[in-house]
């Protein structure tokens, strides 16, 4: 990470509000900054800052009074490709002023003692009201956090050896000519010039495309040639080597799209796709709303999930995956997508996140919808055997349903359950875990001492011999047969880490579906209380996923796995354990699933809190987690940069 800006003039900022407004280059790969508060007593603070996808990014943050200096920290190759545009401290009445004219609610929140328990929650509140912006407001974001790029300094386009030029393929069957017009004009105010662009007219079409490209003065960049008759793709275009990308009538690139394609291109060597965010259009011409991809996500992409945005391709290495595969755009672009995730390496795909071409409305949402199925490689059937490890002290109101309901409601042909017993002295739980030893494939161990989950658990995993460990807490409830198949036959998988299921509050809203990275700073559920049937912008709900990290609220994890990062840290004795083990499992190059056909009820109390010593122990903890995590952290790589890490409803901040 490096130190990228700061202050050490600080004495007018103790107590007061700091606004930032920074930009980072085209040329580089858009991160979250972090910001360091450093205090009297050599201690420091961190917030996640915005990425500036758009060119620019604004910040608020209410400094501490022990404030001594501040830094701005990101993860960039060169100090360089980050610059602080503006700095300004403002006072607790003005920035209520502020929210007086943008968020009345959020000045509540803010300003009425009680109303929100916190200093982080009303900071929070601030935030809100004046950064943030849903995702059908993109075009007022994007209006106030765009620039023009700086080909000549700020944002210098990749030399020609380090990146290819950029082919662009556009199928154009003839009709009107405002579309493609409007695309070839947005080629030419590209502040990179290394592109050309192939047209693929139709019958009748040729002429009136070159004179299209004549009247912009791109002759020397547009060829025009009869489409063929059976579309195969930009990869069956006479491109004898270098990258490819289509296009379609009526896309717009932003004037940064080529130079940050090369860019991104020239820093993976050996890259054989880079794809990109999009925007849509509403028929209107402006931005309607985006979609926002995560990075490379092979069972996402394997289980029919659509990329809206650019795909640049290498021709050698597309021509191979598309040897057989025929048809029309856009679903030869899927299937070759699919391709892609059986075959090619992590490393040869990179991830833009940036919406780098805007696209009709009407054309994107037409993308079909994601539907369940194995992924990648999945195993058939689940078969292999699982222990249920079920952590518990006494309350056998919820541990009796969480056993009872695994027992009579699971169709897997070889699992047992181990109730791990962390000292439980009511006389009805003890009759009932003697009952439990009497039933067949139950078992009890005995974990007794303070609580600590993950000793409990690295205690109850020692006893068992099944391929697969599954993680269950005492207060979850089956609530389908086919759970335990779902999560064994990923858990199985070649690359696979953990595996996570969809969990429920007893009022059917949402508890958890897979955890990101930086949330609130440190890590938490998206989505979190929102209704059941609720998906993320991309739909990613509704099949099998990447995700940084599950609960071990009900986790899978096939044995090999867990004894190879030595199970569960006990430093970790409540808190972050659960993170902590999958991120374990991401540094061996496995993966981490969510799984949304697994579902189950967790009575988890949605309000519950962390006061007096229980809070003291989960700030330690927490602190001790992000000591270790920070880096990962600011850049979940399945969460997108432009969404807020404090809200569970998709704003752009």
């Amino acid at each position: 990470m490096l130190s990228v800006a700061g202050s050490s003039d600080v004495e007018r900022l103790r107590g007061r509000w700091l606004e930032l407004h920074y930009a980072q280059s085209f040329a580089s790969h858009p991160v979250r900054p972090l910001f360091r508060a450093w205090l009297a007593d050599g201690k420091a603070l961190d917030w996640i800052m915005p990425a500036a996808v758009f060119g620019q990014a604004r910040w608020l943050g209410l400094m501490p009074d022990r404030l001594v200096r501040y830094e701005i920290l990101a993860d960039l190759p060169d100090a360089a490709l980050f610059r602080m545009e503006r700095a300004r401290s403002l006072a607790p009445w003005q920035m209520r002023l502020r929210l007086l004219a943008r968020s009345p609610a959020a000045l509540l929140k803010e300003a009425v003692p009680g109303l929100v328990r916190t200093r982080r929650g009303r900071v929070n509140a601030v935030r809100a009201g004046l950064l943030q912006e849903p995702l059908s407001r993109v075009q007022a974001f994007a209006d106030r956090r765009s620039r023009p790029p700086e080909p000549d300094r700020f944002d210098r386009p990749a030399a020609p050896e380090a990146a290819p030029e950029i082919a662009f393929l556009l199928h154009w069957p003839g009709g009107a000519t405002a579309p493609l017009s409007s695309t070839l004009e947005t080629l030419a105010g590209q502040a990179d010039p290394l592109w050309r662009v192939l047209v693929a007219a139709g019958p009748a079409a040729a002429a009136p495309a070159t004179a299209a490209a004549a009247r912009l003065g791109l002759d020397d960049r547009v060829t025009v040639r009869p489409a063929a008759g059976r579309q195969q793709g930009p990869w069956s275009a006479d491109l004898p080597s270098g990258c490819v990308a289509h296009l379609s009538p009526g896309d717009r690139l932003p004037p940064w799209t080529v130079l940050s394609l090369r860019a991104a291109w020239a820093a993976t060597p050996g890259l054989a796709l880079l794809y990109s965010d999009a925007a849509l259009l509403a028929p209107s011409g402006a931005l309607a709303t985006v979609r926002l991809e995560p990075d490379w996500s092979p069972d996402y992409v394997a289980g029919g999930a659509p990329i809206a945005g650019l795909q640049l391709w290498d021709v050698s290495t597309a021509r191979q995956l598309a040897a057989g595969i025929e048809g029309p755009e856009p679903a030869l672009a899927r299937r070759l997508l699919v391709a892609a995730a059986e075959h090619l390496p992590a490393g040869r795909v990179a991830h833009l996140p940036r919406p780098a071409v805007h696209r009709l409305g009407d054309e994107a949402r037409d993308l079909p919808s994601l539907a369940q199925t194995p992924g990648t490689g999945a195993a058939s059937g689940g078969s292999d055997s699982a222990a249920i490890v079920i952590p518990t002290r006494d309350r056998l109101d919820l541990l009796r349903v969480a056993v009872e309901s695994v027992i009579e409601g699971t169709d897997h042909p070889d699992f047992e359950v181990v109730v791990a017993d962390n000292g439980s002295t009511s006389a009805e739980t003890l009759d009932y875990l003697d009952a439990l030893r009497r039933r067949p494939n139950c078992r009890v161990v005995a974990v007794p001492g303070e609580f600590n989950f993950p000793h409990i658990v690295n205690r109850a995993v020692a006893a068992t011999r099944a391929a697969v460990v599954v993680l269950l807490n005492n207060d979850t409830e089956v609530l389908g047969p086919f759970w335990l198949r779902d999560l064994v036959r990923h858990a199985v998988r070649d690359g696979v880490g953990a595996v996570g299921a969809r969990l429920l509050y007893p009022g059917g809203r949402v508890q958890h579906a897979g955890v990101v990275l930086g949330w609130g700073g440190y890590a938490g559920h998206f989505g979190r209380n929102q209704p059941e049937g609720s998906c993320d912008h991309l739909g990613r709900d509704l099949a099998t996923h990447e995700v940084a990290a599950v609960t071990a609220a009900c986790l899978a994890v096939s044995r090999a796995h867990f004894d190879a990062v030595g199970g569960f840290d006990e430093s970790f004795a409540v808190d972050f354990n659960d993170v902590d083990f999958c991120l374990r499992l991401s540094r061996l190059g496995l993966r981490n699933l969510l799984c949304p056909s697994a579902v189950l009820r967790h009575h988890e109390s949605a309000s519950r809190r962390h006061e007096g010593a229980r809070r003291a122990r989960f700030e330690a903890e927490r602190r001790r987690f992000g000591e270790r995590w920070r880096s990962a952290l600011g850049a979940d790589p399945f969460f997108p940069l432009l969404l807020s890490l404090q809200r569970n409803d998709e704003r752009l901040e």
